[in-house]
């Protein structure tokens, strides 16, 4: 038999999963033999797809994800920026480990942009994790990574003036 689309797949199991849960269990065992064969599908990922269809109400495409709300805000984004650019570009880690240190500091000489710094900005800084600081500034630092790994151009003029004596021999 040929190979089967994932489509294909999921439409045989959606329409076995009714049946397949008002089955006996010697009446199961049999439909599980009978879905291995056609879809190709081990018996245990046939059981959990059979599962799985008959909980869902509608076709898989239907159901859509909700992105979750965002829980740092632009003018936190900015700040951590200035925060990350003031204190000699540390990794995310050693960032929100130093942020107490730091925050106080760069506030009380006027480095932080004094329009986007508040309490509500303060307390995202300080409670940032990590992880996040290193998502968060991931698009800034692939913008300032140098490219290349030198900064001299590949040519026969380096090349002529350095003398290399070979052996002889």
């Amino acid at each position: 038999m040929g190979q089967l689309s994932m489509g294909a797949r999921r439409e045989i199991t959606k329409k076995h999963a009714a049946e397949y849960g008002r089955a006996s269990k010697k009446a199961k065992g049999v439909m599980l033999d009978q879905l291995v064969a056609t879809t190709g599908w081990s018996r245990a990922n046939t059981r959990r797809a059979l599962r799985t269809a008959l909980q869902r109400k509608g076709p898989v495409k239907a159901v859509k994800r909700v992105p979750r709300s965002r829980s740092y805000g632009y003018d936190t984004l900015k700040l951590l920026v200035q925060v990350w650019n003031l204190a000699g570009r540390p990794s995310g880690k050693y960032l929100a480990a130093t942020m107490a240190i730091w925050l106080p500091k760069l506030e009380r000489f006027h480095e932080l942009d004094q329009r986007r710094l508040n309490e509500q900005t303060r307390a995202q800084l300080l409670a940032v994790s990590g992880a996040t600081i290193d998502r968060m500034l991931k698009p800034t630092k692939d913008g300032a990574r140098i490219l290349g790994l030198s900064g001299t151009k590949p040519g026969p003029l380096l090349r002529n003036s350095i003398q290399v004596r070979k052996a002889r021999g």
